[in-house]
């Protein structure tokens, strides 16, 4: 699993699951102390024909106290190409449950860094109902983006912190991620192609941060874009609000 390149590194209801649900998915987990971060730990899988990403869906206590998101692909490349265009051509939500492993291993010290996994393919919110479009698929870790621990004090922050997440700079498709900092917080996910004006592409910031209000845990993407804006990035409309999860995140 190699290191992103430092310009990068800022940029990128529990029901069960269906019959379709794959070994991976259904298997008892390891055993863990309580300290450990095995688990079963799903995702939200966004990103096009750039590029795919993933991020997990963290809780404030152990084993999903960590945000993490990571660049991958699927091994097969028929299957990568697939999900690239499913995701390009039809903006939604999708998911991936992966087999249990220890979330830690994506740390930057870790010892023995997770480089693959396997996990289902999601169409939809794998506890809310989603169903399984694609069992056990084989996925690569190219590059892990985003790595904090979270803190579970109380939250006093005035602003809301984004990355930007995408395959490249001039990448079009482009991602905005907020940083899970305090509780009670929110774990947020928006789109936005990267416009070009006579050929130039606009050159938005690796990182943005947005004035919150009162009790409001996330930036609405009309406020997302009033803050790019202010930065110099025209914006033909809002960025495009893909995942937004509070109750996990009280």
């Amino acid at each position: 699993m190699k290191a992103l390149p430092a310009a990068f590194m800022s940029l990128a209801l529990l029901l069960p699951l269906g019959a379709a649900a794959s070994d991976a998915a259904n298997a008892s987990p390891p055993a863990a102390s309580a300290a450990s971060s095995m688990g079963l730990h799903g995702m939200v899988l966004f990103g096009g024909r750039d590029g795919l990403f993933a991020s997990h869906m963290p809780m404030f206590h152990r084993p999903h106290d960590i945000q993490v998101l990571l660049q991958l692909r699927v091994a097969d490349a028929k299957r990568d190409a697939e999900l690239r265009q499913a995701l390009a051509r039809r903006p939604a939500l999708w998911t991936l449950v992966p087999e249990h492993f220890e979330l830690d291993r994506f740390a930057p010290d870790a010892p023995m860094p997770l480089n693959q996994f396997k996990a289902d393919w999601v169409k939809g919110h794998f506890e809310r109902g989603g169903k399984v479009r694609v069992a056990n698929l084989q996925f690569v870790v190219e590059h892990v983006l985003l790595y904090q621990r979270l803190s579970d004090a109380p939250r006093q922050a005035d602003h809301f912190d984004y990355v930007r997440i995408a395959a490249s700079a001039q990448a079009h498709e482009q991602f905005w991620v907020k940083r899970i900092t305090a509780r009670p917080d929110a774990d947020q996910i928006l789109a936005w192609p990267l416009t070009h004006h006579d050929g130039q592409a606009t050159a938005p910031p690796a990182e943005l941060s947005v004035a919150s209000h009162g009790s409001v845990r996330a930036a609405t993407p009309r406020e997302l874009m009033e803050a790019l804006r202010a930065q110099g990035v025209a914006l033909a409309h809002p960025p495009r609000e893909l995942y937004l999860e509070t109750g996990d995140l009280e």
